[in-house]
């Protein structure tokens, strides 16, 4: 869904999900704020959880998650200076229906009164901003992007603050939320290039793939990133043991453990008499 390496939000929190930084003892978990259980499947063991949050209809037709903004905060909110920082006073709402592109960079914005999403708010690629704020509420959608590589500097930064606890609604998200309310959030965070995390060996193409699709394969999923060379003394071709468990040669890697016996055939090594 998302990539976030160029973005940060300073708060213990869940994404894509009512969150708080610091809960009340008797603030609600995620699974509370997000869904209810209707009452005549509470004590059966297959519940259906039920949205407490449905989307606003007033987006509909007019703005969704791939609309292009072209309507500048700028023109919406207000000028900035750059390099400086803006306090908004009161409570800032991105309108339902409306698609705003955050054309602001290198400032930082504080929002005393917290930031309410109702309709699109877009920070494009490129944009430096650090947003102040007691809470940030998605009703409608969010989409951040940033392809600035991995340095320990976020691009985009979200800083929760205040110690208020906040409601959505007549729901009690806590204090600190980034709340999803029947939203969206879309999070580009690092360059298309970025190697994984983890290391993939291949990629598997689905086998109900169109047969032009499945010609393309090699040429479509060609490898993007060149690993460096490996150490002296690592496998070059993958090959971590490679053991002919002959009588003459035995092995190197695997043994037996005291007071067991070892017994060659062939290519096959035997343990016997194990003690542990």
């Amino acid at each position: 869904m998302t990539k976030s390496g160029a973005l940060g939000i300073l708060v213990p929190m869940a994404m894509m999900a009512i969150a708080a930084g610091s809960h009340a003892n008797n603030a609600p978990t995620n699974d509370q704020v997000l869904y209810q259980v209707p009452d005549d499947v509470q004590d059966q063991d297959h519940r259906s959880l039920v949205p407490l949050f449905p989307s606003l209809a007033c987006n509909d037709g007019i703005v969704d998650m791939s609309t292009v903004c072209t309507k500048t905060w700028t023109e919406y909110i207000g000028a900035s200076t750059p390099g400086a920082s803006t306090t908004h006073a009161s409570k800032i709402v991105i309108g339902c229906g409306e698609c705003i592109l955050f054309d602001q960079t290198d400032s930082t914005h504080v929002f005393s009164g917290g930031l309410e999403i109702q309709g699109k708010l877009q920070i494009p690629d490129g944009t430096t901003v650090t947003m102040e704020t007691p809470f940030v509420i998605v009703k409608g959608f969010l989409e951040m992007t940033s392809s600035k590589g991995v340095d320990g500097e976020d691009a985009i930064k979200f800083l929760m603050t205040g110690t208020d606890s906040i409601s959505v609604d007549t729901v009690d998200a806590g204090k600190k939320p980034f709340a999803v309310a029947g939203g969206e959030v879309k999070i580009n965070g690092l360059p298309d290039d970025t190697p994984t995390w983890l290391p993939i060996h291949d990629i598997s193409k689905n086998d109900q793939a169109p047969d032009a699709v499945a010609a393309d394969f090699d040429q479509l999923y060609q490898k993007s990133y060149t690993p460096p060379p490996n150490e002296p003394g690592c496998s070059e071709d993958g090959v971590f043991i490679d053991e002919t468990f002959s009588e003459t040669t035995g092995s190197s890697v695997v043994r037996a453990s005291p007071g067991s016996m070892v017994q060659y055939d062939g290519n096959t090594m035997a343990v016997v008499d194990r003690t542990h």
